[in-house]
Parts: C-alpha cells; sequence; structure tokens
C-alpha cells in the first residue's frame, strides 16, 4: 500500500522537474501602449501593479504582459518619462484567465503633471474561455440579500436554489478557499465558511473546469480571500431583521468587522475578518416557550498575513475558524421541543502559502494546509433509562413525551501538502502541473435508534427501533497529481484546453465477510469468518477544451471531460469497526471498498456582444453518472440480524443523467442597470434522489425501483434575474426574482397513514408536481461620503421574499401541503425585512 500511495508522488516529482509549472489564484494581464496622439506604439513603458512587485516594461510595439499577477481588482501605474503617468484602477484578474485591457493611451506633457487616474472598462467577453464560469466580485457578496455562499451560489444560471448544479446532487460540489479544497471528508458538503468581508471574488465553474480540479462531479466554488495592502482600512457592518411592530421576523442579528493593512509599509500586511449571527430562526416564537433566544448561534474568523519575502517571493499565513450551534426543529414535536438534540459544528484551518517567481514566464506556489472538524448531535452521553421509544399522542400526530435517541461526535484531522508550477514554455503555451496529498485521522462515534415508520409517516408499533450507530476510527490517505496545457493560437485564432488527471483513494480498512446462518423460522445469525483488507482506489480523467471567436463580437466554446469522486468517509466506514459489529449489527453498513462516482460531462457555448457592455449566452449541456452511491438491502425483513430488519450496505449501483440549455443575457460595465436575465430549461433523472433511498423503500416495503425517474430537484424551466441599478436620489437598488415550474413528489395516497388506499397500485416515485415556485429579493441603499476617519457610510433595507409569497417546499404522498398536521414548513420562509448599516474607515 505504501508503495502505491507514494507512486503517484513520484511521478509527480519527475513531471516537476521536466517541466516547469500553478494554482487558481493568478490570471495574466496584457496590452498596448500608445502615444495619444499619433498613435504610434511606444517602447520602454514602465507598467507596475501596485502593491505587488510585479512589473514590466513595453516592447517595441508597445506590447506588454505580465503573468502571475493575484487574481481580484488591482491597480495598473504607466510611467514614462515626457508622458503624463497614468493610473487604471479597478483593474479584474481571473484566476487562470488573461485579461486584455484596451489600446492604452499616454499623453505627452513636457511638465510634470497629476497622474490621470481611470477606472478600467474591460471587454465584455472573455475569449479564453473553455467552460462556462460565473465571477461574483466581493462587492456583491456583501451587497446580494443573501446570507452565505451557498445562497449565492443558487442565484447563478443552472443552479437550483438549494445548490444542485446542472442536475448533480448538492454533494458533488467541490469548495475551495484561496485555491485549497475546504470539503467535510466525513459528511461531504462544505467544510469551513468564511466572513463575508474577506471575500474578495467568487469563481463559479459548472462545466468544462480545468484538470486542476477534481474528486468533483457537477462544480468547483473558488472563493479568494483579499490581502492587506499599504493603506490601512476597517469595515464595520451590522443587520438586523428584530424590528418593532413587525411580526414577521426570524429575530435574527448579524455583525461583522474587517481590518487590513500594512504591518510593515511595502513588506508585511494583515488582514483580519469576523462574522458573527445570533438569531431564533423562523420558528422562534415555539422556541421560546422551551429555550432561552437565541437558539441558533454562529461565528466566523480569519487572520491572513502576507510577506514579500524579496522582490520574487510572497509568504502567506492563514488561519480561519467557526463555531455554530442550533436546535433542530419538527412540527410534530412542537409540543415537546427538548426531546430533539442540540446540534453543534466547528472547526480550524491554518495554512502557510510560498509563491515564487521563478522567471519572467515560471512561478510555483508550495501550500501546507491543515484542517480539523467537529461534528456533535445531542448531549455529551445518552444514558441507558433513554434507549426508550418517544411518545406519541392518541392520533399519532405529536411526539408528547421522551427524546430522540441521537448522539454523534464525529472529529476529522485532515493535513494537506499541494504543488502547483505554471510556465508559459512558448508563446502559445501556458502549462501546469501540481499536486496534492492528504493524510486524514477520522474519528467517529454515533448512537442512533430510530422507530420504523410506514411511508406515511406513521410510526409501526410493536416493531424494534432501528439501530443506526456505528463507531470508527480510521487513517485513510488521497491524492492527485494533474497535468493542463493551454494552447492559444496567434492572433486568438483559437484556444485549446487540455488536461490529464489523477486521483487516488487508499482506505485503509478491512471489510467483514459475515456469513448469515438460520437460527429459526424467522430468524437469522450473522458470524464474521474473516476480514478482508480494502484496496487501492484510482481514477484517470481526460479533459478537452476548445474556444475560437466567429467574429469581433462572438465567440463559440465546447469542451468534453471525464470527472470522478470519491465518497464521503461516512459511506466507508460505518458499521464495520470490530466494536460495532460486537454491539450488534448496524441497520445501514458502510462499504469501504466503494468505487469512485464516475461522470462525463460535455457542453457547447455560443456568446456574442451585441451592444456595449452587453452580451447574450447560450449554452447546452448534458452529463451522465455512473457507479453512483446507493444502498442494497441484504437480508430478508424478517430476519433478527439488526432488530427484525435486516440490514443494508452502500454499494455503487445508481446511475443518473441530465441535459439542458441555458439562455442568458447579461449587461456590465458602468450601465445605469447591469446584471443578468436567463432562462433555464433542463431535466434530471436517476435511479435516487439520496444514497438512502432504497433502504427506506426496503423500510416501507414497497419493491426498489431500478428504473430511472425525475428526481426531487428537477425543475423544468427556471427563470431569473439579478439586476442592480442606479436610482435617482443617490440611490442603489437591486433586484434579485427566481421563478421556477413545478417540482416532482411521489402520489401514494393513503386514508389511514397505515396501508395505501390501492393496495394494487405500484409504487412510482415522484409520479405527480407540486406548484411552480417564485420568489423576490429586494434592496435599497444610500452612501454618504464623508471627510475624515469615516470614510462612508452605508443605510440600507433589505427585504426578503418580498411580495410574501407562499412556496410549497413539500406536500404528502396524498398531495396535502404539509401532511394532515398542515405543516407550516411545507412553505418557504415569507417575509423577512431587514435593515443593514456598513461604515468604512
Amino acid at each position: 500500500m505504501r508503495r502505491k500511495f507514494f507512486l503517484p508522488v513520484c511521478i509527480i516529482l519527475v513531471f516537476h522537474a521536466l517541466t516547469p509549472l500553478s494554482a487558481g489564484t493568478t490570471g495574466k494581464l496584457e496590452g498596448v501602449i500608445c502615444d495619444s496622439r499619433s498613435g504610434d506604439p511606444l517602447e520602454g513603458v514602465s507598467v507596475m501593479i501596485l502593491d505587488t512587485p510585479l512589473g514590466t516594461a513595453s516592447g517595441r510595439n508597445g506590447f506588454f504582459s505580465l503573468s502571475f499577477v493575484p487574481a481580484g481588482k488591482v491597480r495598473v501605474r504607466f510611467q514614462m518619462i515626457g508622458y503624463r503617468e497614468l493610473l487604471i484602477e479597478e483593474v479584474e484578474i481571473r484566476p487562470d484567465l488573461k485579461t486584455r485591457l484596451p489600446d492604452i493611451h499616454l499623453e505627452q506633457t513636457p511638465l510634470e503633471t497629476a497622474p490621470l487616474v481611470v477606472r478600467a472598462e474591460l471587454p465584455a467577453i472573455q475569449k479564453d474561455v473553455t467552460g462556462t464560469v460565473a465571477r461574483v466580485p466581493g462587492e456583491n457578496v456583501n451587497h446580494l440579500p443573501v446570507d452565505n455562499i451557498r445562497e449565492i451560489l443558487g442565484l447563478q444560471t443552472g443552479i437550483t436554489r438549494d445548490g444542485h448544479i446542472r442536475g448533480g446532487r448538492a454533494d458533488e460540489v467541490l469548495y475551495l478557499v484561496d485555491g485549497i479544497p475546504v470539503r467535510d471528508g466525513v459528511m461531504g458538503g462544505m467544510g469551513l465558511s468564511i466572513p463575508r468581508l474577506a471575500v474578495q471574488q467568487m469563481e463559479i465553474q459548472t462545466g468544462g473546469f480545468d484538470s486542476e480540479y477534481g474528486n468533483v462531479l457537477s462544480g468547483v466554488v473558488n472563493v479568494m480571500t483579499h490581502s492587506g495592502k499599504n493603506n490601512a482600512s476597517f469595515r464595520l457592518r451590522a443587520e438586523s431583521d428584530d424590528l418593532p411592530r413587525i411580526t414577521q421576523k426570524s429575530r435574527e442579528t448579524r455583525l461583522a468587522g474587517l481590518a487590513q493593512g500594512p504591518l510593515v509599509q511595502d513588506k508585511i500586511f494583515y488582514l483580519a475578518a469576523v462574522e458573527s449571527f445570533a438569531g431564533g430562526t423562523r420558528w422562534w416564537q415555539d422556541f421560546r416557550h422551551a429555550f432561552q433566544m437565541p437558539v441558533a448561534r454562529q461565528s466566523s474568523g480569519m487572520i491572513r498575513l502576507d510577506a514579500q519575502a524579496g522582490p520574487a517571493a510572497r509568504i502567506t499565513l492563514l488561519w480561519q475558524g467557526e463555531q455554530n450551534q442550533w436546535r433542530d426543529y419538527e412540527f410534530s414535536w412542537r409540543f415537546n421541543l427538548n426531546g430533539l438534540p442540540r446540534r453543534r459544528t466547528g472547526g480550524t484551518r491554518a495554512a502557510f502559502t510560498w509563491a515564487q517567481i521563478l522567471s519572467y514566464k515560471t512561478f510555483f506556489t508550495l501550500i501546507l494546509d491543515r484542517q480539523q472538524l467537529r461534528n456533535r448531535i445531542g448531549e455529551e452521553e445518552i444514558h441507558a433509562a433513554e434507549m426508550t421509544p418517544y411518545e406519541y399522542d392518541f392520533f399519532l400526530q405529536y411526539v408528547v413525551k421522551g427524546k430522540r435517541i441521537w448522539q454523534t461526535d464525529i472529529r476529522q484531522d485532515v493535513w494537506t501538502l499541494q504543488g502547483d508550477l505554471t510556465s508559459r514554455i512558448h508563446p502559445c503555451h501556458s502549462m501546469k502541473i501540481g499536486f496534492q496529498a492528504h493524510a486524514y485521522r477520522i474519528d467517529g462515534s454515533i448512537i442512533r435508534y430510530e422507530p420504523q415508520m410506514t411511508y406515511f409517516g406513521k410510526p409501526i408499533f410493536g416493531k424494534p427501533l432501528l439501530n443506526y450507530s456505528t463507531q470508527y476510527r480510521y487513517l485513510p490517505r488521497s491524492g492527485n497529481a494533474y497535468l493542463q496545457d493551454k494552447i492559444e493560437l496567434p492572433g486568438e485564432a483559437a484556444v485549446i484546453s487540455l488536461g490529464l488527471r489523477y486521483d487516488f483513494l487508499d482506505p485503509r480498512a478491512s471489510r467483514p465477510l459475515v456469513e448469515y446462518v438460520s437460527t429459526s423460522p424467522n430468524g437469522m445469525t450473522g458470524e464474521i469468518r474473516s476480514w478482508v483488507k480494502s484496496s487501492f482506489k484510482g481514477a484517470l480523467n481526460l479533459r478537452l477544451g476548445f474556444s475560437a471567436p466567429l467574429s469581433e463580437s462572438s465567440f463559440f466554446f465546447a469542451n468534453i471531460g471525464t470527472y470522478s469522486q470519491f465518497p464521503a468517509f461516512h459511506y466507508l466506514y460505518a458499521g464495520i469497526n470490530p466494536v460495532t459489529l460486537r454491539n450488534g449489527m448496524s441497520v445501514l453498513k458502510g462499504n469501504p471498498d466503494l468505487e469512485p462516482e464516475r461522470g462525463l460531462m460535455w457542453e457547447i457555448s455560443y456568446k456574442n456582444n451585441f451592444m456595449k457592455n452587453s452580451v447574450v449566452t447560450a449554452t447546452y449541456f448534458s452529463k451522465q453518472t455512473r457507479n453512483q452511491l446507493d444502498t442494497k438491502t441484504f437480508i430478508p425483513g424478517n430476519s433478527r440480524i439488526s432488530g427484525d430488519y435486516g440490514f443494508a450496505e452502500y454499494v455503487n449501483q445508481g446511475m443518473a443523467e441530465a441535459s439542458g440549455l441555458e439562455l442568458q443575457v447579461s449587461r456590465n460595465g458602468s450601465s445605469p442597470v447591469t446584471g443578468s436575465l436567463s432562462l433555464t430549461w433542463m431535466t434530471a433523472r436517476g435511479v435516487s434522489s439520496t444514497p438512502e433511498k432504497a433502504i427506506d423503500y426496503f423500510e416501507w416495503g414497497f419493491p426498489v425501483n431500478a428504473g430511472l425517474h425525475y428526481l426531487s430537484w428537477d425543475q423544468r424551466i427556471t427563470l431569473k434575474a439579478n439586476l442592480e441599478c442606479k436610482l435617482p436620489l443617490g440611490l442603489d437598488g437591486i433586484l434579485i426574482w427566481q421563478a421556477h415550474s413545478a417540482r416532482p413528489f411521489t402520489y401514494y395516497p393513503s386514508a389511514d397513514g397505515i396501508v395505501p388506499d390501492d393496495q394494487d397500485a405500484p409504487f412510482l416515485p415522484n409520479n405527480r408536481r407540486m406548484k411552480t415556485w417564485s420568489l423576490v429579493h429586494l434592496r435599497l441603499a444610500r452612501t454618504f461620503a464623508f471627510r475624515g476617519i469615516l470614510k462612508n457610510a452605508t443605510l440600507a433595507l433589505d427585504c426578503r421574499n418580498a411580495l410574501n409569497t407562499q412556496n410549497v417546499l413539500w406536500m404528502d404522498s396524498s398531495g396535502r401541503i404539509g401532511g394532515e398536521l398542515f405543516d407550516p414548513g411545507a412553505y418557504d420562509v415569507g417575509r423577512r425585512t431587514r435593515t443593514v448599516l456598513e461604515m468604512t474607515f
């Protein structure tokens, strides 16, 4: 196993020695400098990126090019004796892409005059991309009427409001902060959040991502943070919906702050950001009878130090932390909320980054990162007296006594070593090579028992509780290596992107071989005969992208690639530890020999700059996923292995497919109205919406459906509008509107909640549709400028679901919104109005 683990690393080192190569946190800047009168190109003009050591001079044809420019907004200074100095502000550098400035004209002047300061106007179309990428500037992250990165994700074309990218599952998304993965390796999803004020920009890739991004099936979210600058600044932000005389509120308050500046001028810079949240949730009127307010708290922080270690090296130290705690709410428990467990999550992350420019065309980064996460559910211990089922009222509608038996403590400690090298080995070739190596320590302890339920939500009395308990401690290893070549043909004729990636996982676990022996007509017992070591897993993926201009104002791109993603560790290790097996077989058992899920995706896109700063885009995409995670039941339901239930094991037998057409019109620049309008037509079908769906069918007594059906997030038509506008009286307005056609649900009615009305009717998942869905968010803001320490202050009114639309989230099997209890949680959150104050010093 050690040989297999180190083999990819050895391959990387060989490539490293042979081919110089970069991470997705830098871009390229180029342009042509001319005399403003004659139009002749100017040679020898000094070009500097302020607050960095990067600089160059223009050549004989006036052309200049700067590689490895930090992503985000930069200021560029142009100087030449006899000409007026020019400073261009807010030049946006995008990761792994080229930013070309419009022709730069310098004015001749015999005297020294004040610099001319202008704001960058960039081309409306980025012509060196070969995949679908959406960019969200840091100002939008803070000003949009949303609460977190997940909600920003849901505003983009082709992504549902709950984070499903182009029909994929929500956990098929890779989150990165400054190019480093921040994934929860045990349960999936984003590991740690960061304060929004610290975000410089977000890149959201929904198709055609390069080979440096892997272990992902649907999309990549790369969050880049601010770094300190020579000019010190401070920002404070406060917002709350807990306003007097307003009953529609969640009693939420958010506070945030950011400080940045130099510790040593031009040498060492700092940035510190914090954000805290306290609230009562939408259910505060019920919670206040059981708990003190607030019932939900969240805090996050980040500290970043950047040091200029010489003219060509930069060292970054980063610390990130987060703590969350909240209470679950279920409407059927509203008279016994103390019986639901408390939840707590949190963690820290520390990273060291060394970035070195070896020459004007070669650059590398080396990163050492450690991430520690902890997820807790319930109290510290569950006593034996509490291991009893909770009690319902006479009508089996509300839980009136007892506690949910659920206690979890999962810890993970992840060390990551990452290296990236990039080089422009030829005027037309930009090559990258990189690697990651991850070492994990996974500790999990779960005690969980649930009553058996009918499909219609009624408890089955006389049946033992289902045992989902498990315990594990493992030390898996994983990593990857990639090679990426970007070929730019002369004269911007075309761009070709070629990528090769290898991912591997060594679970370092053994799985039990259990033989089941009949002990009675209705019972069986399991005996462990031996243990089998899990195998080393690897996945090789190829990526190909192509883009070319069709005219001065239009271009197209196409890409095709294979992708893979290893299952989260809980699916590998749950229920197979010897300690767990000695205490009785768990209902749901992990499988350390799970293969990676695999996908094939392709897309083709056309863009046209039909008027100044306005672009229309049409994209068609298709994706197929196989080896998808699912469950398979191995023991008949009348066995005694797991309490008259049997058990199920995670397996690779699912599949899914999605395809769609995305149409978007966007407008940027200095126009009074900017933003985008989009329409997406899409279908998403699969074997199951979640890995546990098959065991749910078995519990309910239904045959497992092996065919494809529409998934729970299938919304055929989606309309979105994200608009910003300048209004009279100095007001700034934001309008967000989303609407989509009805999502599916399973119609299988039952009058008594025990048996279906028509017992001969086949059970067909997601055979009916709910109601259409529409949501409007509004924001009005006014910024006031000051002289002195306080630079400016912004007052804003933020209205979520401004029309107070009752959007349906779920229906029961009889087609009732909220089921027989008419649960208000079946509707999305109603109108919430917040006041926001932000100050910059």
